[in-house]
């Protein structure tokens, strides 16, 4: 197999390490006979992150057949980034990551055995939080409801424009479907927010869409209060732009979720009169009436609770690995 891995890297010198360690343990464990490349761009960081991937790669470069590190000497934003990167992709088969995330235990590469140019195949998320591994439930109950009740793109084009359908880092696909879904023209109208733009691209103009829904996991999702998605700051560029896709969504939408999409836009609103709040209530009330009485539910999250633990040993392993590098380099200096 040829395959490449991309890395979105911005001021993320205490982690970037860990994700760059999480690729050579795939490499190790089960890539030994794969063409690996490397495509990272680090958005103008001002800290230590590109001196870091730096020194790694020197260290390691026999692992891998090309390399390519583009530092810009400005901040473009996650969007045109990660357009670089699969511009810059040249296998049939890649991964795409943040700097701060980390490929989880299991055997990426055979998660791409089956997966051809009009297939999307998303995995489930499980994340790091100050130092600890965990599942976030209430993300799991709408994921496992989705997967239960997908019936065909209509359900999931809707689906998608409620608000967390797939989990971006744990999603997988072919630059082939990338492309002839148009996704750029989609994404490239934000700058920070290319994930949910894309899936939704490729829902819209890939009618013959195969969604895959997967049991396992595949990426360490790291939550900190840095990280932009997560932040709380009212009026936020994040904010802005999760209003425009909205925007984008209200255009394609009719009857009553029209009307939820004018409400969602027309936030200055009283709560009381808030139609898009009253119906996100009663869809989290659905969901979770669903996985309190299937059973199939508290099977999915038993296994996981296992993976949990399997995971927060890989997770120790990895960062003493990484901490191993931040000495090395200190005693250089």
């Amino acid at each position: 197999m040829e395959f490449s891995f991309g890395i979105l890297a911005y001021n993320q010198e205490n982690y970037i390490l860990e994700t760059l360690e999480s690729i050579k343990y795939q490499k190790e464990h089960f890539g030994l006979d794969c063409m690996i490349d490397i495509i990272l761009v680090d958005d103008a960081s001002k800290d230590q992150t590109y001196n870091l991937v730096q020194y790694w790669i020197n260290e390691n470069r026999t692992l891998f057949r090309n390399v390519k590190m583009i530092r810009n000497s400005e901040n473009q934003g996650t969007v045109r980034n990660f357009n670089v990167i699969i511009n810059n992709i040249s296998t049939t088969y890649f991964k795409i990551i943040a700097g701060d995330d980390l490929i989880s235990s299991g055997n990426l590469f055979e998660k791409y055995v089956n997966l051809d140019a009009k297939s999307l195949s998303t995995f489930v998320r499980m994340e790091i939080k100050d130092g600890i591994v965990k599942l976030n439930l209430e993300w799991l109950k709408s994921y496992h409801y989705n997967m239960k009740k997908f019936q065909d793109r209509v359900f999931l084009l809707k689906a998608m424009r409620k608000g967390g359908l797939f989990h971006s880092p744990s999603t997988l696909f072919q630059k082939k479907l990338y492309i002839n879904a148009k996704c750029s023209e989609y994404n490239t109208k934000f700058r920070l927010f290319e994930d949910d733009p894309t899936w939704y691209s490729m829902l819209k103009n890939e009618p013959k869409l195969n969604v895959i829904f997967n049991k396992e996991i595949i990426v360490l999702y790291r939550v900190h209060s840095k990280s932009v998605s997560n932040s709380n700051i009212v009026n936020s560029p994040f904010e802005k732009e999760m209003e425009l896709l909205k925007r984008l969504y209200y255009k394609d939408t009719k009857g009553l979720e029209k009307l939820f999409f004018w409400f969602a836009l027309h936030n200055t609103l009283p709560k009381i009169f808030r139609l898009d709040k009253y119906i996100s209530y009663l869809k989290r009330k659905k969901i979770n009436f669903y996985a309190r009485h299937d059973s199939e539910f508290y099977n999915f999250i038993a296994l996981l609770k296992e993976k949990e633990k399997e995971e927060q040993k890989f997770y120790k392993f990895i960062k003493q690995n990484a901490q191993k590098y931040y000495r090395n380099l200190q005693c250089l200096l």
